[in-house]
């Protein structure tokens, strides 16, 4: 006898079809293809094992129990005892929620100072950026002044035509060349001129001689100053060609420094930056308005306490004064009159401070809501945090069975590149416990995202030909 059972529903994929049979109260898995087969043209399962009627069969599709055959006679019920405590079994492989809860408690506890942390780290980067931009700023800004003077000095040299202080004025070298050609060519006119003149002396008078004589000492005086301002010209040019190799070494260093700043301010994420100081105005400005009303209600109590101060001093000196119209020898209506003034004053001096009172009065309640509206929007922030991290956990927090490629023990972390496939162990038709591989193999392969994950060994299970590990997800 083959015992067929149909399957109520359509069948996409057979492999998707696992069943167990209970005998005596004990769960047997079946294996596919060695302990049932399923047609799933006509959608129904057949049994390949022997099979008793007192037995019941359960048939699942994926891991959702969808289909139970009951048996015809019935065998013992399994114990309620027993259920119970397999029910404590499963409920002690579970990770207890508390220690979840608390974890995330504090993790919300340390939100608070992770917020300064980030906000003094803030503040401290853009000092540290501030600074570094106005001292690289002002720096351009001196290189640049200095690189302009040295222009205006050699531009105003170039338009010269008095050399008498050529040591005190800046000028290019082919400047300087060029003014020592032209003066070398005048004296040499002058001497060849001088030449032709002494050649004529045959002729010449002693006036003439004289004159020549004088000619020829400015002349040697000529040749001197010629000399000494060869010498103060070379001078000037090798000063000059000094200055020109810092001015060139300065700029290159103004262009190394613009360059550098350069890369500072591109390396500066701008929308971040304008995102973070924004962030910081905001809260800066929260707390100069509270500033500004404990300020206020400081200074409304320092009033109030004078103002009661003055009300003590006065109550004694109305006391005092009760007592020196009572003792005057003064008649009784002259007393009234004198009493019923003070009392007006009294009067009004009250009622200033009245208003005083209902002013401060107005600021206290005006505080009294201020905190009841922080503890809620607190509050509200609180739930809404929870309310996150329990969506952010929801669906998270299930054991998978896997095997892995490396063997673990309890309370490792595996990587989620270890998980060779996701399979549970199951019995053989030997007894031992065992595994198949199913035509649809990658619908129980490790996703991307289950690679991507931090997995948490729970348990395992040590068979003859394999072992399997109980996984849970990490949840940082």
């Amino acid at each position: 006898m083959t015992p067929k059972y149909d399957i109520p529903w359509d069948i996409k994929d057979p492999t998707t079809i696992h069943a167990e049979v209970i005998k005596e109260g004990k769960y047997f898995p079946l294996e596919y293809g060695e302990d049932f087969t399923v047609d799933s043209c006509k959608n129904n399962l057949t049994l390949l094992i022997e099979y008793d009627e007192v037995d019941t069969i359960h048939i699942f599709e994926g891991e959702e129990l969808k289909y139970i055959a009951q048996s015809v006679k019935k065998s013992n019920p399994v114990p309620p005892t027993r259920l119970i405590d397999d029910c404590k079994l499963e409920l002690n492989e579970i990770s207890p929620v508390d220690t979840i809860e608390k974890e995330l408690a504090e993790k919300f506890n340390s939100i608070k100072s992770l917020i300064d942390k980030v906000k003094q780290d803030l503040e401290e980067g853009l000092k540290s950026t501030a600074t570094i931009i106005q001292a690289h700023s002002l720096s351009l800004i001196d290189k640049t002044q200095t690189l302009e003077e040295h222009g205006i000095r050699l531009t105003e040299t170039a338009t010269k035509d008095d050399i008498s202080n050529l040591k005190d004025i800046f000028v290019t070298p082919d400047e300087l060349q060029s003014l020592l050609e032209n003066t070398i060519t005048q004296n040499q006119e002058a001497i060849k001129r001088l030449e032709q003149e002494i050649k004529d002396l045959k002729n010449a008078s002693p006036s003439d001689i004289a004159s020549l004589k004088k000619k020829l000492e400015n002349l040697v005086t000529a040749q001197e100053k010629l000399k000494k301002f060869e010498a103060e010209v070379a001078e000037q040019i090798t000063r000059l060609e000094n200055k020109t190799d810092s001015i060139e070494t300065g700029a290159k260093n103004l262009t190394e420094v613009v360059t550098a700043l350069g890369s500072k301010v591109d390396n500066v994420d701008v929308i971040q930056l304008d995102k973070d100081v924004s962030f910081l105005s905001a809260k800066i400005l929260e707390l100069d308005k509270a500033t500004q009303k404990i300020q206020d209600l400081n200074q409304k109590t320092d009033t109030l306490d004078g103002n009661v101060k003055d009300l003590n001093q006065k109550t004694k000196d109305t006391v005092a004064q009760f007592e020196t119209i009572n003792g005057e020898n003064k008649s009784f209506e002259d007393k009234i009159s004198l009493l019923k003034q003070t009392i007006n004053t009294q009067k009004l001096e009250i009622a200033d401070l009245k208003k005083c009172l209902s002013s401060f009065v107005d600021l206290k309640t005006l505080e009294a809501r201020i905190e009841a509206l922080q503890q809620r929007i607190k509050k509200e922030s609180i739930e809404a945090l929870q309310q996150r991290i329990k969506k952010e956990i929801s669906g998270r927090t299930a054991i998978r069975c896997a095997r892995l490629q490396v063997d673990r023990n309890f309370g490792d972390a595996p990587l989620g590149t270890e998980i060779q496939r996701w399979q549970y162990p199951s019995e053989n038709s030997s007894g031992y416990l065992s595994f198949s591989w199913a035509d649809g193999e990658c619908d129980a392969l490790p996703s991307a995202e289950d690679k991507a994950k931090r997995w948490r060994v729970l348990g395992r299970t040590i068979g003859y030909y394999g072992r399997w590990h109980y996984l849970q997800e990490v949840i940082d």
